[in-house]
């Protein structure tokens, strides 16, 4: 559970996540090859919100915030410690 992780622990995991940027989250979903139609709606974004999301100018970014980025790194299957399985399939 994370609330008993470490706090120096913690961080140390956090830190290993890829940046949350405009560029990185364009990348992940280009690796999936989704559209941002497709993403957004996974997500619960209307597209216009989710392009902002995509938007490089400092001006008009919106952020993921940092649950929202880390589910996102998991579909993708790209979070560093952690991955999604089928519920019914257990683990070795």
């Amino acid at each position: 559970m994370v609330a008993n992780w470490p706090v120096l622990e913690l961080r140390k995991k956090l830190s290993d996540l890829p940046p949350n940027t405009p560029e990185t989250i364009r990348a992940i979903r280009s690796r999936m090859n989704l559209t941002q139609t497709e993403l957004a709606d996974i997500m619960g974004y209307k597209l216009r919100a989710w392009q902002l999301k995509e938007n490089t100018d400092p001006e008009r970014t919106r952020f993921l915030v940092a649950g929202e980025f880390q589910y996102l790194l998991l579909l993708a299957g790209e979070h560093p410690d952690y991955e999604l399985i089928p519920r019914n399939k257990k683990p070795a």
